[in-house]
């Protein structure tokens, strides 16, 4: 274990007054939790099985301190020591609880995006389905629909293995791009004015003045590569989801060679 994690101890609990609305004995059984965690960090070197205790610890510190975004249980800390302890640790970092932890960090991130292109550069879980899913998810929450159709061809093409995880991001891929098509079609129908794509808006004439062929909804939809082998896109209630979700994938290993960029973390939300 990194020498530079720091333990959340009983005093450092007491400073964040987590346990003030508990009666002694839930501060004390919450303490000997942490000290049991952290003793078993100590017991085991980087690795997958170091990992499998980072995830506990931090799933029910999660669970724990519900309030002010696991603050309170000192969640971010414990996130931000996870990724840096095993970011180079053998077999962690194609481990969907890995990427769990990741998705944790990049939630409470002031520029998420920031943290999918540094997990992309440094190979770290990209034969995961769900590290496309919210990538992408991401992207189309800023109005980028462009390129968060490139991060899902990404996947598809190739880094995500064939079998039933692929299978599963095109699913979702293809919910995605009904999402997609059912924003432009809306826009150009109720002349909204305004769809993005690219990360620049792009502007769409109202009803009145479109072509009845609706050049332009086909214009921005060109923008959307279909997957191969993927089946008819389906909307409204036959769309089984709007956002990403987990894919059970079981869990895999392997380190991806070659020259990794610096890891720094992020600035957080405030």
């Amino acid at each position: 274990m990194s020498s530079g994690r720091k333990a959340l101890s009983a005093s450092a609990l007491d400073a964040s007054g987590a346990a003030s609305d508990a009666d002694a004995s839930s501060s004390t059984a919450v303490r000997e939790r942490i000290s049991r965690y952290e003793s078993e960090l100590r017991l085991h070197p980087a690795g997958v099985e170091q990992l499998a205790v980072w995830h506990d610890y931090i799933v029910w510190v999660e669970q724990t301190f519900t309030k002010g975004n696991g603050r309170e249980g000192n969640l971010l800390k414990l996130v931000q020591n996870c990724i840096k302890d095993l970011k180079d640790a053998p077999g962690c970092n194609q481990d969907p609880r890995y990427l769990d932890v990741w998705l944790k960090y990049a939630a409470m991130n002031a520029a998420p995006l920031d943290s999918y292109k540094f997990m992309s550069a440094n190979g770290l879980c990209t034969a995961l389905p769900d590290f496309y899913v919210n990538w992408a998810w991401e992207l189309e929450r800023v109005g980028n629909f462009k390129k968060a159709e490139a991060v899902f061809q990404k996947g598809l093409g190739g880094a995500v293995p064939a079998g039933p995880d692929r299978d599963a991001l095109a699913k979702k891929h293809e919910h995605f791009q009904a999402r997609a098509m059912k924003q432009v079609a809306a826009a150009v129908r109720e002349g909204a004015g305004v769809v993005v794509t690219s990360g620049r808006s792009q502007q769409v004439p109202t009803a009145a003045t479109s072509d009845p062929s609706h050049e332009e909804e086909r214009s921005v939809l060109a923008t959307l590569k279909p997957a191969k082998n993927v089946g008819s896109v389906r909307v409204g209630a036959a769309k089984k989801s709007d956002a990403p979700g987990t894919f059970p994938v079981p869990s895999t290993s392997g380190q991806t060679a070659g020259n990794k960029r610096s890891f720094q973390i992020f600035k957080v939300k405030s």
